[in-house]
């Protein structure tokens, strides 16, 4: 499930190089046959997330980020993020090392 608040060319572009490319399983039309897109809020989504789900926020910046992973560890979910900045302090507020906003 690919969430944003606009369905982007990239995501297409992205569908479309594995269409290509990638490989298709047994009864799939494509081989991202179960990936769907929805033009949402991220924190809609909270309730469909389970034990076995696998979070993963690319580029979702600061806040959205932390919003994954809260909402991916109240489920006991895996998490990954892959953020494009990060601004001081925003996941280790006790952080002993914080490095100025222009070191990214």
């Amino acid at each position: 499930l690919c969430v944003d608040l606009e369905q982007r060319t990239a995501f297409a572009a992205y569908v479309a190089a594995w269409k290509i490319k990638g490989e298709t399983e047994k009864g799939w039309d494509h081989p991202l046959d179960n990936v769907q897109f929805i033009q949402a809020d991220l924190a809609t989504i909270g309730a469909e997330l389970t034990s076995t789900s696998i979070v993963v926020a690319t580029h979702a910046c600061n806040d959205a980020n932390k919003l994954a992973v809260e909402m991916a560890r109240a489920k006991g979910s895996l998490w990954a993020v892959l953020p494009c900045c990060i601004p001081n302090q925003l996941y280790l507020p006790h952080c002993s090392v914080a490095l100025g906003d222009d070191v990214r």
